[in-house]
């Protein structure tokens, strides 16, 4: 694979900005008004400060950004500038920057990327119910966004999200909003897992052109879907399962639970109406088994081919489904996601799509630099995220002394082992409170 020269990246982001700065009235909210004077902080410096911001006060933000001026804007002054910004405007940016530097890697000619989704605590505002949680946890109220995304395993760079109010969120409607929205370019295999294994994502994926990679739940469990099937009783077995989907509770369909399964009105099916007792829609998928440990097993859900992709091969797959665990904790601390700067659910969003952006423009200048393998050494070494994600920022900025020579040399200094097979049981996070702003770093 070719090297992509750091500044030409660097440079891809601010000749965006540039030309969405030149356009301005396209991206604001008084179009014609807004951003029509001289300012210090016009609009296309102000999406580049908003991406490049850290998790420190709003003042320190500025002050870093100005270099310490004494002519630096007041954060009021820089409150009033973002206001006139238009909703979406970041979430365009990101996606233009995407497509200028498409996908380099696959697996078989196939794209594959993961889905996932995570809390994020917001500034407490107990005048917005929607995202308002009561006494979770025995830690008092507090305010929530729930984010999805998806995300491609082999660039590990997002490609899309969904934001909802926690109290509103559906991780299996944030997925299929993202499907309708990506155009691919190869064949394309989604891996997810457990909390999006039911009927109604089968169905989607039915209907579309992905292929899917699902974690099952226990299939043994009494409230499993396969409890009527005839299994194989074996260690590990590859099966090809269909089921036929009916809201009707006739006696023909109760008497073969094995094929019909039913579906209450509340249960939420988008191809049979709530009230359609008439409707069958069949759903096939291939049902896989496979050995983890001396007692450990886990249950995929796949269309995927059996002629090419065999049981090792789904083994494989799911295991890259723990990169964008690793993305997204990544993303929330080391680019310093949580670290809001107002209590505005709007500029919240705005924050969560440019700390995409810079979360995207670290991997691309930091990962694909080549690193060499070929000496003894007994794991696959790679850079730290942690001190890419610094070392990026500081070659972002548009004053920065660092050339590319230096930043290369720089990153290269930070390397650390791959260790793929080490595991750590999760752990249960209670839920983190967000960060007062009085209480930031100095």
């Amino acid at each position: 694979l070719i090297m992509i020269n750091p500044s030409k990246i660097k440079r891809t982001l601010f000749n965006i900005i540039a030309d969405m700065d030149r356009h301005a009235y396209l991206f604001s909210k008084r179009p014609g008004i807004d951003f029509s004077r001289h300012s210090k902080l016009p609009f296309g410096k102000m999406l580049s400060l908003i991406i490049s911001m850290q998790g420190q006060s709003l003042n320190k933000e500025l002050r870093r950004y100005f270099q310490y001026s004494p002519h630096v804007p007041k954060a009021s002054a820089f409150v009033q500038q973002r206001s006139k910004i238009l909703d979406g405007t970041f979430e365009f940016l990101f996606k233009e920057f995407n497509q200028c530097f498409p996908s380099s890697y696959s697996f078989r000619g196939y794209d594959i990327l993961a889905t996932d989704g995570s809390d994020f605590d917001i500034p407490f505002d107990p005048s917005d119910p929607a995202t308002l949680i009561k006494n979770c946890y025995n830690t008092g109220s507090f305010s929530q966004y729930h984010v999805s995304f998806l995300f491609n395993t082999f660039d590990r760079r997002f490609v899309d999200c969904v934001i909802h109010p926690r109290n509103f969120y559906n991780e299996n409607t944030a997925l299929y909003e993202m499907m309708k929205r990506y155009q691919p370019d190869h064949k394309t295999i989604i891996i997810a897992d457990r909390g999006y294994s039911c009927f109604n994502t089968i169905a989607h994926f039915q209907q579309s052109e992905f292929y899917y990679l699902i974690r099952g739940k226990d299939i043994y469990s009494e409230s499993s879907a396969f409890k009527h099937s005839d299994l194989p009783d074996s260690e590990e077995f590859d099966i090809d399962m269909s089921f036929d989907l009916t809201r009707s509770q006739r006696k023909k369909y109760k008497e073969h639970p094995e094929r019909y399964k039913y579906l209450p009105a509340k249960t939420q099916f988008d191809f049979i109406d709530p009230d359609d007792r008439n409707s069958i829609f069949t759903i096939h998928f291939r049902l896989v088994k496979i050995k983890l440990s001396e007692d450990s097993y886990e249950y995929l859900l796949t269309n995927l081919p059996r002629e090419d992709f065999s049981i090792h091969d789904m083994k494989y797959l799911y295991w890259q489904r723990w990169k964008i665990e690793t993305a997204i904790d990544k993303y929330k601390y080391d680019i310093s996601a949580v670290n809001f700067h107002s209590k505005k659910r709007e500029f919240i969003i705005q924050e969560i799509w440019a700390r995409m952006i810079l979360y995207n423009y670290c991997i691309l200048v930091a990962f694909q630099i080549p690193i060499d393998n070929l000496k003894k050494y007994k794991h696959e070494r790679q850079i730290s995220y942690k001190d890419a994600i610094d070392i990026c920022r500081k070659y972002l900025h548009p004053h920065t002394y660092l050339k590319n020579k230096t930043l290369i040399q720089l990153l290269l200094r930070y390397i650390h082992p791959v260790r793929p097979d080490r595991k750590v049981p999760r752990k249960t996070r209670r839920s983190r409170r967000f960060t007062p702003f009085t209480r930031r770093i100095a």
